[in-house]
């Protein structure tokens, strides 16, 4: 191989380095500019980016990350460390070689350091879903919609409601881990009104808002009071089946 036959080399290359690593597969080549490119991927997802430029003449193979969101995969490793997993090979090598430096270079650190990653983006995006379903559950109580993140709410679903002009606002947060955050907006005096009626509407506009939630609470309670079990009913069918409190004959 020589620089001036790498783009055509590159398929080759690439598959021939995968043939000698079980379970991983090549993602065919790109050509971008002077530079052509590849990722090997395994069933798990784990991925390696495969680069080389011409006028170095040098294979790169750095490891990838799972999408985590609100997260960046740098900050998580232990001690922010992304040089124990990225490698520089000599091309001109024979594929067989690659494919045993890689594995043995690369693949200690890496694979388990993506298992954990991987781990953590199921539990983040079940979060989010939980998060997601807590969001539309109070926007039907409040009659407002849920709004999916954007901007630097990265993560996490809220509630908006603005009213515009002197009337109050609130904001609903849902946080992907547990939290919700719960903000009422009302505007500075109005001229004439004193601080005085600003509180008051502000009292009367909580206690508005509120209500729905009692509600909701007071009927979830009076459906688990009707689903919950009745003592009396079960004891008497143990009696009838020979059995005492416990189930035991």
């Amino acid at each position: 191989m020589n620089p001036t036959d790498a783009t055509p080399t590159a398929a080759a290359l690439a598959a021939s380095i995968a043939s000698h690593l079980p379970g991983w597969a090549v993602v065919p080549p790109r050509e971008e500019g002077d530079s052509w490119y590849s990722r090997l991927v395994n069933a798990d997802g784990a991925s390696l980016f495969l680069g080389m430029r011409r006028h170095e003449w040098r294979l790169s193979v750095s490891c990838e990350w799972p999408s985590i969101p609100g997260r960046d995969c740098r900050d998580l490793l232990p001690g922010g460390d992304m040089d124990r997993f990225k490698i520089t090979l000599s091309p001109d090598r024979p594929p067989a070689k690659l494919a045993a430096d890689i594995s043995r270079r690369l693949f200690g650190v890496y694979l388990p350091e993506f298992a954990r990653m991987l781990k953590l983006q199921a539990d983040t995006l079940a979060r989010e879903a939980q998060s997601r379903r807590l969001a539309e559950d109070l926007a039907v109580i409040l009659g407002e919609p849920a709004r999916a993140p954007y901007g630097d709410d990265s993560r996490g679903w809220s509630v908006r409601y603005y009213a515009g002009g002197d009337d109050p606002s609130f904001s609903l947060h849902v946080q992907p881990y547990g939290s919700v955050k719960f903000e009422v907006n009302i505007p500075a005096d109005s001229p004439g009104t004193g601080a005085g009626y600003n509180a008051r509407r502000l009292a009367r506009y909580l206690a508005a808002l509120v209500a729905p939630f009692r509600r909701r609470a007071a009927a979830l309670a009076a459906r688990e009071e009707e689903d919950a079990p009745d003592p009396g009913a079960e004891a008497e069918e143990l009696r009838r089946a020979g059995l005492d409190s416990r189930g035991r004959p």
